[in-house]
């Protein structure tokens, strides 16, 4: 991907050039006329459980964690004919949004969200709640016939001794153990590892109520009747304190530091131009996607940053009259800068900031 600018003169130059790995020479992908072309009568069940329990050839690949990426990097590995396992610890596939609070929906639009092979439908909402992503994560492993085991645990990954890079060791859910010895490991275990992180606050000992991360929140109305705190302002923070509003519950936001507010409808057709309906395939708008380094996109969404403030100036003023602090990022740079550093710091409004400026949500900064 070549990106030109203006001379003086009149003549183009390069600003930046991308290049993209698109294949191997040797090991095209297993799809289209490459695929299986053999029918199967009444076999397909008993091969499917002896590959995914391994038994005629031990995987070359393990990956670690079965979300979105750990399932991509498993669906385009299988395609170049990889034996690759996936070691999930949950019960099912998908269960890392499924036991997430019951409010919570992603906030980046579906065009984004694609896996390879098999694109959401074309009628998928364009924010998807976090159960329907469960369940199409699950559908996508088994369609993909993707290699998984979950209520599994890797114990240990150590120097191999068999001629392979390394030794991995899983526990199953019956508590038994296996080995095996592999070229290659994936970590795919998500932002944090999915363990959360709670402040030692002094008192909390002493404290008679509740306390407990947001990553063990399930429903508003499991508090009926209570007064709650939600300590922290940014995603996960306004859901779960919209979802007490909407379920009668008296909630306190705790803002500490200021956060970044952009609004879902003005700031996402500006920031996902690409990503959007009618833009590109994906897999086009992935190139293009990646092809500026982020040092200049950085100056790009300085300007891009502050036409999304503008147009939610009526929101960003009401939030402050509230006197909830508010952040433009990184140098003014928005949200995805903050985003890719620390997965943080930011909320993509789809109402709560309203509720806030209404006093629906109490607030403490």
């Amino acid at each position: 991907v070549f990106r030109l600018v203006p001379l003086a003169d009149g003549s183009w130059k390069a600003h930046t050039v991308f290049t993209n790995l698109e294949d191997l020479k040797g090991f095209p992908e297993q799809n289209g006329p490459r695929r299986d072309h053999q029918p199967n009568h009444g076999k397909w069940a008993a091969k499917r459980a002896r590959e995914i329990e391994c038994v005629d050839e031990e995987p070359s690949v393990i990956v670690i964690g079965g979300g979105q990426s750990g399932l991509d990097v498993a669906a385009r590995l299988k395609m170049l004919g990889m034996k690759t396992l996936v070691v999930e610890k949950n019960e099912r596939i998908g269960d890392n949004w499924r036991k997430r609070y019951a409010a919570l929906c992603l906030h980046d639009p579906v065009w984004y969200d694609h896996m390879p092979y098999l694109p959401f439908p074309a009628s998928w909402p364009v924010y998807t709640p976090a159960l329907k992503l469960a369940d199409w994560l699950e559908s996508y492993a088994h369609s993909m016939e993707l290699d998984v085991w979950t209520s599994a645990t890797v114990m240990s990954v150590i120097p191999g001794t068999k001629g392979k890079k390394w030794t991995v060791t899983i526990q199953r859910a019956d508590r038994k153990e296996q080995t095996f010895e592999v070229n290659h490991v994936v970590f795919a275990l998500g932002f944090g590892s999915g363990i959360g992180r709670i402040p030692d606050i002094p008192g909390q000992d002493d404290f008679k109520g509740q306390i407990l991360h947001s990553s063990k929140h399930n429903l508003a109305t499991d508090h009926a009747g209570k007064k709650v705190i939600v300590v922290g302002a940014c995603t996960s923070a306004h859901d779960i304190c919209a979802d007490y509003v909407e379920n009668g519950v008296d909630v306190t936001m705790v803002q500490r530091s200021p956060s970044y507010i952009m609004s879902t409808k003005e700031g996402m057709p500006r920031l996902m131009a690409v990503f959007w309906e009618g833009g590109p395939p994906t897999d086009i708008a992935d190139r293009v996607n990646a092809s500026y380094p982020n040092s200049l996109l950085k100056l790009i969404h300085q300007r891009v940053t502050k036409d999304i403030a503008d147009a939610d100036k009526e929101l960003l003023d009401g939030l402050r009259t509230r006197g909830f602090k508010t952040t433009l990022g990184e140098d003014d740079s928005g949200f995805l800068l903050m985003a890719w550093n620390k997965g943080g710091g930011y909320y993509l409004d789809v109402g709560a900031s309203q509720m806030i400026i209404d006093g629906k949500i109490k607030l403490k900064s």
